[in-house]
C-alpha cells in the first residue's frame, strides 16, 4: 500500500514536470512581436532595392518589378498601397505582403495602364470599378547604422509597423549585421555607391496590429 502511494506521487511529479516542460517549449517557440517606427521609404537609383528606414533596423527588399513600373508611369499618382504581415526568420530574411490599389474615380486611361501592369479589375462599388495588385516583399533586416535617416528623404510622418520574428531571430537581433545604408553630409542616403530616392509618400500606408490602418 505504501509503495503504491509512492508510485502515485512519482507519477504526479512526472506529469507536472512534463506539463511544465511543454509550456516552456511552447513559450520558446512562440514568435516575438515588435513595433517598428518607419521614417523613410526609399528606392535605389538602379531601382533594384526598396528600403524602409526604421528606428531599430533597416529593411532592404528586392524591389518588385510591378512597383518599379508603377513608379515610372503616370498612374503612380493614382495608386495607394498597403503593406502588412511582416515576418523575420532566424536568418534575418524578412517577408511582407503588399497591395497596390487604383480607386474607382481614377481616369479610365490610368485604369487601363494599371490593367496592363497586371492589376485585377474588381466590381463597381457605386463610383466605378477599381483595380488591385497583390504581391510579396522579400529582403533582409539589418541593424540600423548610427548615421540616421537623411532629413531630406523623411516621410511627412512616422509610421508604426508591426513585425513578428522567429524566436531565434529575436535572440540574434542584437548581433544583426549593420545596414549597408549610409547618409552623406548633405542628407542624401546611399546603399553601397547608389543614391536612394524617396518613394512618393502618398503611395504607402502600413497596416498595424490587428490589421487596422495606420493613416
Amino acid at each position: 500500500m505504501h509503495s503504491s502511494h509512492r508510485w502515485i506521487r512519482k507519477a504526479g511529479v512526472a506529469a507536472v514536470l512534463m506539463l511544465a516542460t511543454g509550456c516552456a517549449t511552447e513559450a520558446l517557440n512562440k514568435p516575438n512581436t515588435y513595433t517598428e517606427s518607419v521614417s523613410s521609404v526609399l528606392i535605389s537609383q538602379d531601382q533594384q532595392k526598396l528600403v524602409f528606414i526604421g528606428r531599430q533596423y533597416h529593411y532592404v527588399f528586392d524591389a518588385p518589378p510591378v512597383l518599379v513600373q508603377v513608379l515610372q508611369s503616370p498612374v503612380h499618382q493614382s495608386v495607394t498601397s498597403s503593406l502588412n504581415s511582416f515576418h523575420v526568420d532566424e536568418t534575418s530574411h524578412i517577408t511582407g505582403q503588399f497591395a497596390l490599389r487604383v480607386g474607382p474615380k481614377t481616369p479610365d486611361a490610368d485604369k487601363q495602364v494599371a490593367a496592363n501592369l497586371g492589376f485585377q479589375k474588381y466590381g463597381d462599388d457605386g463610383a466605378g470599378s477599381w483595380y488591385l495588385y497583390k504581391g510579396t516583399l522579400n529582403g533582409t533586416r539589418f541593424g540600423a547604422s548610427d548615421t540616421g535617416a537623411g532629413n531630406t528623404q523623411a516621410l511627412n510622418r512616422t509610421y508604426q509597423v508591426t513585425i513578428t520574428e522567429s524566436p531565434t531571430a529575436g535572440q540574434k537581433a542584437a548581433k544583426a549585421v549593420l545596414s549597408p545604408v549610409a547618409t552623406a553630409a548633405d542628407g542624401v542616403m546611399f546603399i553601397g555607391a547608389l543614391p536612394l530616392l524617396a518613394v512618393t509618400t502618398g503611395m504607402f500606408a502600413f497596416a498595424c496590429k490587428g490589421d487596422t490602418g495606420c493613416h
